[in-house]
């Protein structure tokens, strides 16, 4: 078994796209092994991170809201989910809102200089670097 399924880091990132009327666009996720795609884009090692993911299936972004990234370990606890600088590059053109949880169990908004405004603290979360 591979080492990162042992640890309770392992986990699933999906990052969608809303309407306003909160249906889901789409949705990218995280792929393992790592992509051609996303080492010729410029991320490091390869990494194939679900914000990457939803741009390369070529949607029409253009009724899209806003955007929720979400992360989970094998153990169903929710992780940080935060994007990258590399991801907020990718979406700097965009200029829609990018909702996360931060490492502190926290609801932000993403900005598009890498900081998060706090919005509030998801119920019950208990995040572990």
């Amino acid at each position: 078994m591979h080492a990162m399924m042992k640890s309770p880091q392992a986990k699933k990132h999906a990052f969608g796209a809303f309407c306003p009327s909160g249906s889901i666009i789409s949705c990218g996720i995280n792929k393992f092994p790592t992509s051609d795609e996303a080492d010729k884009a410029g991320y490091p090692w390869g990494a194939h991170h679900a914000e990457f993911d939803l741009l390369l299936q070529g949607e029409d972004l253009s009724h899209v809201s806003f955007f929720v990234g979400v992360r989970v370990n094998r153990f169903k606890e929710f992780r940080c989910s935060v994007p990258c600088r590399y991801c907020m590059k990718k979406y700097a053109h965009v200029k829609l809102p990018i909702f996360a949880l931060d490492w502190g169990g926290n609801i932000v908004l993403c900005l598009p200089d890498g900081s998060q405004k706090k919005l509030c603290r998801l119920p019950g979360a208990q995040i572990e670097k």
